[in-house]
């Protein structure tokens, strides 16, 4: 069996893809590249695997302080993982925050904090007032149950246990496998910002995550109903946000190369993109959809046509100008030949004088089944008794089935 050469291609291409997906994303040389615990930082400790996971449920995804100018969308910040302690910053950030909430924008923030990182914690207290207060660390892993605001589980890694201050209410519980309980998620509200508090730094990383995934517990609804809390709703328009002032800085000296298909993978996932948008806006509108029919149905209809249906000047082959099998094919200069010889010998005239006969030569063409200017042209050629440089093929044809049509006529005349 034969297998085409565009299946083989395209197999190379899904197999090239793969291979590109399989690669490091990200070859860190400097401090240009991705911060610890960021979305970019496929290691351990990033957030790689939940940048995925927000994404396919329909946010964007961005590094700051602030959300893209003219943005009135629902934003939410992510304060998880590592962080570089500033009380400079925290309040400064939570300032920031504040204000888009004065200027209208639902605003939400959720803080993964517990151990030696709690950072996040400064940023909480300073909208809220109050932050939940550890007591003491929670060794082993915690399964959080689905509660009030969270609709799947996931799981904690040594979390703290907390206190909820007034104003903070439980919203999920986790338990241990030895039955062991401790608040799992918290939320409050505070200068129009919803807060979600996860008492364990590390329950976005992409070290948890993984490990639940190959375990068979899928995190994905548990997580994202995290952040849709936050959000007051869907993801679908939100913008999350990891604020790069609170997150510590590589430590290499200089330089980032990013890997090849990392742009490769990333410009597959915009075309996707771009092609669901568009489908969307034809799918939406009804005169895009009968312009798309009409456009593929004519389409389909002249790719069905032959030459002569579609207007095109070509010849239509006669039995006997065609050779049988194993007999050698008429040379262009043989087929002339024979035009200017049956031409002399049926009509007594030369090939030029046809040619510039209308009546004539509209009948002979009629004859024959070729068009007229090319009919002309191969009288011309055999007047001459040399071939032009084009269309060679068209006219040893043309001029066959001229030589046959003058012939019949003779035959009819005798």
């Amino acid at each position: 069996m034969r297998i085409p050469l565009w299946f083989l291609a395209g197999l190379a291409l899904v197999a090239l893809m793969a291979m590109f997906e399989a690669a490091p994303r990200l070859i860190l040389l400097g401090v240009g590249g991705p911060r610890p615990g960021s979305f970019l930082d496929n290691g351990s400790l990033g957030a790689a695997e939940l940048a995925r996971l927000l994404e396919s449920r329909g946010a964007t995804l961005a590094a700051g302080v602030e959300p893209p100018r003219g943005w009135r969308g629902p934003v939410v910040y992510l304060l998880s993982g590592p962080m570089r302690c500033g009380t400079g910053d925290a309040e400064e950030l939570a300032r920031v925050i504040a204000g888009l909430a004065a200027r209208g924008l639902h605003v939400g923030l959720v803080v993964a904090a517990g151990g030696n990182y709690t950072c996040g914690l400064l940023v909480a207290e300073a909208l809220a007032g109050s932050a939940p207060v550890a007591v003491e660390q929670a060794p082993g892993l915690y399964l959080v149950l689905p509660g009030d605001g969270v609709r799947g589980s996931f799981v904690l890694l040594s979390p703290d246990r907390v206190n909820p201050p007034p104003g903070w209410r439980l919203a999920a519980e986790a338990v241990s496998a030895s039955g062991d309980t401790v608040p799992a998620v918290l939320t409050a509200r505070g200068r129009g910002v919803t807060l979600v508090f996860i008492p364990d730094w590390a329950v976005f990383t992409n070290a948890l995550l993984r490990a639940e995934k190959e375990a068979g517990l899928d995190p994905g609804p548990g997580v994202a109903s995290v952040f849709e809390e936050a959000a007051g709703g869907s993801l679908r328009g939100a913008v999350v946000i990891q604020p790069t002032v609170l997150l510590p800085r590589p430590r290499a000296p200089a330089g980032l190369v990013i890997h090849p298909g990392v742009a490769l993978a990333k410009a597959a996932e915009e075309y996707a993109r771009a092609e669901q948008r568009l489908y969307t806006r034809i799918i939406y509108n009804p005169f895009a959809v009968l312009v798309a029919a009409i456009v593929a149905a004519g389409a389909y209809y002249l790719a069905s046509l032959g030459p002569a249906d579609r207007g095109i000047r070509a010849t239509r082959e006669k039995p006997a100008a065609t050779p049988e099998a194993g007999e050698r094919r008429p040379t262009v200069e043989e087929a002339l030949a024979a035009l200017r010889e049956a031409a002399l010998v049926a009509l007594g005239a030369e090939p030029a004088s046809i040619a510039g006969d209308e009546e004539a030569l509209r009948r002979l063409a009629e004859a024959a089944g070729v068009p007229e200017g090319l009919a002309r042209r191969a009288l011309i050629a055999a007047q001459r008794g040399r071939p032009p440089r084009l269309g060679a093929g068209r006219l040893r044809d043309a001029a066959l089935a001229m030589a046959e049509a003058l012939a019949h006529w003779r035959r009819r005349t005798r």
